[in-house]
């Protein structure tokens, strides 16, 4: 199944968009941290991601750019990343491409639920799930100590 995060600050937001995405029969995680998604980003084939999320009491959040560059840079096979605003207009979105050249794709909320399932559906029907075997970084680190081990013996 193809697995989505929605990486958001807006709780209802999420909770929406998850509600009509797994109508579509999508397995979807939501994340209001965006430190939380970035611990498990290698896990999903396409995420969502909020452009503007806040600062927190002293934690401060990273913004959608930030999440998408540093998930480029951390995951290998990366999942399918769509930087998602309220504030993009058809007009704004060349700017979007500006501050964030790292996203695969741009919605604006306000284009409604149709166009952004829409979008999902027709990634996922044409993109790979690049991370269905891709193990877990703690997977990872056990392979390559079997494998080290192996070679000394």
């Amino acid at each position: 199944m193809y697995r989505i995060a929605i990486v958001d600050d807006n709780e209802t937001w999420c909770y929406t968009l998850k509600a009509v995405l797994q109508h579509h029969s999508f397995n979807v995680s939501t994340f209001t941290d965006a430190y939380e998604f970035l611990n498990v980003a290698w896990q999903f084939d396409l995420a969502l991601i909020d452009f503007s999320m806040p600062t927190r009491l002293f934690k401060r959040e990273l913004d959608g750019s930030q999440v998408i560059t540093q998930v480029k840079e951390r995951v290998k096979n990366p999942p399918f990343l769509v930087l998602i605003s309220s504030y993009f207009t058809k007009d704004s979105l060349a700017v979007a491409q500006q501050i964030c050249p790292n996203a695969d794709a741009y919605l604006s909320k306000s284009s409604g639920l149709t166009r952004i399932v829409g979008l999902v559906k027709d990634v996922a029907a044409n993109q790979p799930k690049l991370n269905a075997s891709t193990p877990s970084p703690s997977e990872r680190d056990a392979q390559e100590t079997r494998h080290r081990s192996n070679l000394r013996t």
